[in-house]
């Protein structure tokens, strides 16, 4: 949080009016810039902030801390005495007047937010911990009302251009996982989905920068009448003391090392968490917009978004990505970068083409990406791969609920259905010997449904490709063979395994496997 120097005013934001306390006027910034307060107050310490104010202790540190009042107000007006509750009913005391009847009222029928146990000003862990609850429910409330509107969104893009910032994003990604489970009541709550942005940016501006701090919204438009945001996850808190900067620049902006104009600096952005559900629905949008936070030597803080990230919700289970990629290698205690050539990308994972010519699968913060990743092309069919003796023909790929007798256990399983031609080449063998017939079971299939996941043939579906039957040099053989995959798993590749102890992969990813609640 940047705070200016001890003894400077107090500024007022744009959507803000001076909110009266028990001994005077005090202003909040509200939510204009979609976020708590810059703790932008004469005040500098808790005691000072508690003998100004008349306020009692905790709902002082609440103040000074930058809990933001005009949301307080806001919630008066319409009575939400729950969430009122949570804002002023984490302290004790009264509340500063101004103050409706309904927000002192509350106060004799203490209401808890879930998961907020009631604070104790013997226990400073207790009351601390309680303190960073009630401000995080603050600013979830203030995102809400503030960062949820489409014209939120299109006005901080058209304010990107003017920012004195260059930015260059260096890779995207998507972390997390979509619920797991046969059936619902087997499922178990995964810790969602969030988006991790880092590149570099340089200041261009003509101010000498004492503070910055990175921020930042994730946004989906789902269709309905608002976005979906979730703001930057600015701090990470453990119960038992102690915090984490999550979003953040390297190196930090301070006193010591400000950020003149011209000098780059690396960053690290995080969303919070999305709730799992969202993988059910594909958005019409899905994107960030990354802000900014500075305090200079001649002005007063100031907020930039700097710059629109798109992200692809297709990595969710599975894009194509047919970039030229840098991959980051570790080598002793330096790195080496390598040139390499991605073809897929799910969540956290590519896969990658590098100089051994092998494909690997590699995490997504070992790679220098142009930008971020779009949409690649999908499989083409037929699509043919061959040894010297052996050719595998795959004609398409579709998914059903079940096949040839075969029912998965759960509705979140699948069935992944190929369509695939084996050919048996005349060609003499290694030794100059003509080929003898084969089966075609001699012929082994695997299916990758996500990264570095292969699955076998289902045994016990009928109707698949014979595996006795027998084929004779120059001949063919075609048939279908049936694959298990999840809700949330596009298939990539199927690995061939031949008699003549080659190992093919073909390409079978396709758009048209997705999510079956995807419209």
């Amino acid at each position: 949080m940047l705070r200016p120097p001890t003894g400077e005013e107090p500024k007022v934001g744009a959507n803000c009016e001076p909110i009266p306390t028990g001994e005077g006027a005090r202003t909040a910034r509200g939510c204009a810039s979609g976020k708590r307060s810059s703790g932008m107050h004469a005040a500098t310490n808790l005691e000072d902030h508690t003998r100004r104010y008349g306020l009692p202790p905790l709902y002082a540190s609440l103040l000074l801390e930058g809990l933001n009042m005009e949301l307080a107000r806001q919630l008066v007006r319409e009575s939400a005495l729950a969430s009122l509750v949570l804002l002023v009913g984490c302290g004790k005391g009264t509340p500063p007047a101004g103050m409706t009847d309904a927000a002192s009222s509350s106060e004799k029928t203490p209401v808890s937010a879930k998961g907020i146990a009631p604070p104790s000003h013997t226990d400073d862990e207790r009351e601390r911990n309680t303190t960073l609850s009630c401000e995080r429910k603050a600013e979830d409330e203030c995102i809400q009302k503030s960062k949820s509107s489409p014209t939120y969104f299109a006005t901080q893009r058209q304010k990107i251009g003017n920012s004195p910032f260059d930015v260059r994003v260096e890779r995207v990604w998507i972390k997390g996982t979509c619920h797991k489970g046969d059936v619902p009541a087997k499922r178990e709550d995964s810790e969602g989905l969030k988006v991790i942005i880092e590149g570099k940016g340089t200041y261009k501006g003509d101010d000498l920068l004492t503070q910055a701090s990175l921020d930042g919204v994730l946004y989906l438009d789902t269709g309905g009448e608002r976005f979906v945001a979730m703001r930057a996850e600015d701090r990470a808190y453990s119960y038992w003391g102690g915090t984490k900067e999550v979003s953040k620049l390297l190196p930090r902006v301070r006193g010591s090392d400000p950020w003149a104009k011209g000098q780059e600096r690396s960053f690290h952005w995080e969303s919070r968490a999305l709730n799992e559900a969202f993988c059910e629905v594909k958005p019409k949008e899905f994107g960030v917009i990354l802000e900014l936070d500075v305090f200079g030597a001649k002005t007063t803080t100031q907020n930039y978004p700097i710059k629109h990230v798109p992200v692809e919700w297709d990595e969710v289970v599975g894009m194509a990505a047919r970039e030229r990629v840098t991959v980051r290698r570790p080598k002793g205690e330096k790195y080496v970068d390598e040139a390499a050539d991605s073809y897929f990308t799910r969540l956290d994972k590519a896969l990658i083409v590098g100089e051994s010519g092998k494909p690997e699968w590699v995490s997504h913060a070992s790679l220098v990406q142009p930008e971020f990743f779009k949409p690649g092309s999908a499989a083409k069919f037929p699509a043919k791969v061959e040894s010297a003796q052996w050719a595998v023909t795959v004609n398409g790929i579709t998914t059903a609920k079940d096949f040839g007798g075969y029912l998965p256990a759960g509705e979140d399983q699948f069935v992944a259905i190929l369509d695939v031609e084996i050919e048996f080449k005349n060609t003499p063998d290694a030794k100059g010997k003509d080929p003898k017939p084969a089966k075609a079971k001699s012929v082994g299939f695997k299916l990758e449904t996500s990264p570095g996941t292969w699955r076998d043939v289902l045994g016990k579906a009928t109707g698949q490709l014979d595996g006795t039957t027998e084929i004779q040099p120059g001949n063919k053989v075609a048939g279908k063979l049936a694959f298990a995959r999840q809700r949330f798993e596009r298939p990539f590749r199927l690995q061939v395994s031949t008699p003549d102890r080659s190992t093919l992969f073909a390409e079978v990813f396709t758009y048209d496997v997705k999510p079956e609640r995807w419209k």
